[in-house]
């Protein structure tokens, strides 16, 4: 019986030990660098990286090649080295992102933190206290989301610290290790400020902070994998708005392969060149299918995902907010196109009027006449989306006018031969006392207001021929020194015009840039 019995345990430690071979994993800790030497010729600049809060709101981006970690694997922790503590913060709150980048380094140039984090996992938000900190040892944290890292990019680390105000502790707080490359290469980038969170690009050296990267490594996929299922960052969106798609419970082992399609139809679809990933960024302009395939190396099976129909906001919904105080400075009446439209001032300034279409075609002028109220200086522009595009660009504004208040200023609208066709929207703006320029469609601004409306853009006029010249009105006579202001009516749609000047009413020559249908003169000379 005690013979059967030793046999019996030695079957099932065989047994247990197999199973083990075979599917158990260990988790395996990376230490880069491996030594976790010091490095020299930093500052506290660099040694209160990633966890310091001498300004209260710090940003720290850090490279990790795909060499130095040399697997793939599952991320469950991050540490970073403490060198020394001094009077540190009580508690200093965190948010760590990973991503996989091609880039090796920020040698090119420096970016904007809020740019590194699209497309990021957000793998831990909480705090690093005042406790955890102990000079000599590693703090550690647990990723509240675990990350897989598939060992074919490089590891881009991104820590928010938030402190707040003017920051908690001195620039010696915390010191944490780093290291530098003999050969400089800026694998590190930091920004701070005071008050509210850095915006601007960050400063790229090479004094990056050492980390120990706690990693279960994949186990090889055999059989058929899984797909899992498409994860939008949001839906629907704007035209031309970044969206992340990420696969959710995709087999993650090694040993797999990625692919994203794209389709118009949900019926044909192309795989979308370079984007092996679990997740992917898109900026679409028009609704788009995605499908998301996972592929075993070892069985050559695969599995497609559910298409995610990405659909597109309508364009009314895009348009930037200007936020601004009538005061009296205020439109009081819009006419251009068909639309003839008396309104008061607007809740915060912004009036949406979408209810009154002007009805416009391509190459052809129209005037408009925009009446404001009399606070002083008023300077009045109207944009156009011709290219559907849901933002009004600078190639888009046309100065209306700018003077005393309390009248009405008019200007023709050339509607572009390449405008898109179909409905789209005009902002009709007014400014106290500053320019408008092409930039200033989404300005917010103290005294003024904002009204936006809808435009149908038609085709271009089927033009007669020969066509109708029209009639010009205006000043007949002029004073030496002085101007004069021609508007022509009654021509021909769909054609173009060039006026023409003559002093004997038979030699006529073109004058340049004067193509409108309201045009005025330089000054006049005997």
């Amino acid at each position: 019986m005690g013979k059967c019995s030793t046999l019996n345990i030695r079957g099932i430690l065989c047994l247990v030990l197999g199973i083990m071979m075979l599917t158990g994993v260990s988790a395996e800790t990376i230490t880069i660098p491996a030594a976790n030497t010091n490095g020299t010729g930093g500052s506290t600049t660099n040694a209160n990286k990633p966890y310091g809060n001498y300004y209260g709101y710090e940003r720290s981006a850090m490279i990790y090649s795909k060499a130095e970690i040399a697997d793939s694997g599952t991320i469950t922790s991050i540490g970073f080295y403490v060198n020394s503590v001094s009077s540190p913060a009580a508690s200093t709150p965190i948010r760590i992102y990973l991503k996989e980048v091609s880039k090796a380094n920020f040698n090119d140039s420096s970016t904007h933190f809020q740019v590194d984090t699209i497309g990021a996992t957000l793998v831990y938000d909480g705090a690093v206290t005042s406790g955890e900190l102990v000079a000599n040892t590693w703090i550690t944290k647990t990723l509240t989301t675990t990350f897989h890292y598939s060992d074919t990019l490089n590891l881009l680390v991104l820590v928010q610290a938030n402190y707040g105000g003017g920051g908690g502790e001195t620039a010696s707080g915390k010191s944490f290790r780093y290291n530098n490359s003999s050969t400089p290469n800026y694998y590190f980038q930091y920004w701070r400020a005071d008050n509210n969170p850095p915006t601007g690009t960050g400063t790229t050296n090479y004094f990056r902070p050492n980390i120990q990267i706690n990693l279960t490594p994949d186990v090889m996929c055999t059989g058929m994998p899984t797909a899992g299922t498409i994860s939008p960052s949001s839906n629907p969106v704007c035209r031309n708005t970044s969206v992340t798609l990420t696969a959710t419970g995709a087999t993650g082992t090694a040993g797999v392969s990625y692919q994203w399609l794209s389709s118009l139809d949900d019926n044909t679809y192309t795989a979308i060149a370079g984007d092996t990933l679990s997740s992917i960024i898109v900026s679409d302009t028009v609704a788009t299918y995605y499908k998301f395939v996972v592929t075993c190396t070892n069985s050559s099976l695969s599995d497609t995902s559910a298409s995610v129909y990405l659909t597109l906001n309508s364009f009314t919904q895009c348009y930037c907010s200007a936020t601004t105080n009538c005061g009296g400075d205020q439109i009081t009446n819009v006419v251009f196109a068909g639309i003839s439209d008396t309104t008061t001032c607007s809740n915060n300034g912004v009036g949406q009027f979408y209810n009154d279409t002007a009805t416009v075609n391509r190459t052809i002028s129209y005037p408009a006449s925009i009446t404001v109220s009399n606070g002083g200086t008023e300077n009045v522009a109207v944009w156009i989306d011709y290219d559907h595009s849901g933002t009004f660009d600078a190639s888009e504004f046309t100065a209306i006018g700018s003077g005393t208040g309390g009248v009405t200023f008019t200007n023709n609208v050339l509607i572009p031969a390449t405008a898109q066709l179909g409905l789209t929207a005009m902002r009709v703006r007014v400014r106290y006392n500053t320019a408008l320029t092409g930039t200033d469609a989404c300005t917010s601004y103290t005294y003024g207001e904002t009204e936006d409306y809808m435009v149908n853009i038609l085709p271009a006029p089927t033009c007669t021929d020969p066509p109708t010249a029209g009639v010009i009105t205006g000043d007949s006579t002029v004073c030496s020194g002085g101007t004069v202001t021609l508007t022509v009516s009654g021509y021909t749609a769909g054609t173009s015009l060039q006026w023409q000047i003559s002093p004997d009413s038979l030699n006529w020559i073109d004058v340049p840039g004067f193509t409108s249908a309201t045009e005025t003169s330089p000054p006049v000379t005997s």
